[in-house]
């Protein structure tokens, strides 16, 4: 074969697989894209549903708790929160310690976002800032809450994509992760008295 119709053949193919390519990228693009608009909505419609029910005096206090914890146990990885906090604890401990500490630190997690959203006001809008993407699924959500008085105005969030399903895996209160906060709390128990005080330690706290 004569140089000529190689060379001309190579760059034919040469520009089908940078066509290839950059139809890829553009496809990459779209579906980043298409995850920043799902993770914006995802992240303003929770707070926006939380703000809502706490705020609902229409429903009885329980009623209200109750629609709460059911919210938040589905928008929440609970049990993936409660596996990082507990560390290397998690393999130190029994089946049945495991299921009471998945229980207790989400009743301690209910709590604290209950606390939260409580100091925000019906109708308020908490505005996203900017979302980052870092990788294998996972979200940085950076939010404001335009409000002089409110406790808390900088909340970002950790937003995992798994298939279709968007779920927070962790929120920083102005800077501080409530996983890690957790996590340093109950280390030195589980250093001084292993998994069991570690229980101990979150038994006595009043159900939500």
């Amino acid at each position: 074969m004569r140089p000529a119709v190689i060379c001309r053949r190579f760059a034919l193919f040469a520009a089908l697989l940078a066509g290839v390519q950059s139809l890829n990228a553009a496809a990459e693009e779209r579906a980043a894209d298409d995850d920043v608009v799902a993770v914006t909505s995802f992240v303003e419609t929770f707070v926006a549903n939380a703000v809502a029910i706490l705020t609902d005096e229409s429903l009885p206090p329980g009623e209200r708790d109750e629609a709460f914890r059911a919210m938040l146990m589905e928008g929440f990885d609970t049990f993936g929160g409660a596996r990082f906090v507990l560390g290397r604890g998690w393999r130190m401990a029994t089946r049945e310690q495991r299921d009471e500490f998945v229980a207790l630190f989400r009743q301690e997690l209910l709590r604290k976002a209950k606390e939260l959203f409580e100091g925000y006001e019906a109708g308020e809008v908490l505005e996203v800032m900017r979302v980052l993407a870092l990788g294998a699924g996972k979200f940085m959500v950076a939010t404001e809450l335009t409000n002089p008085e409110a406790r808390i105005n900088d909340v970002d969030f950790l937003v995992r994509k798994s298939g279709a399903r968007l779920q927070i895996v962790d929120v920083r209160l102005e800077g501080f992760s409530l996983r890690e906060t957790y996590r340093r709390e109950f280390v030195p128990p589980l250093f001084q008295g292993g998994v069991e005080r570690v229980l101990r330690r979150l038994r006595p706290r009043e159900a939500f």
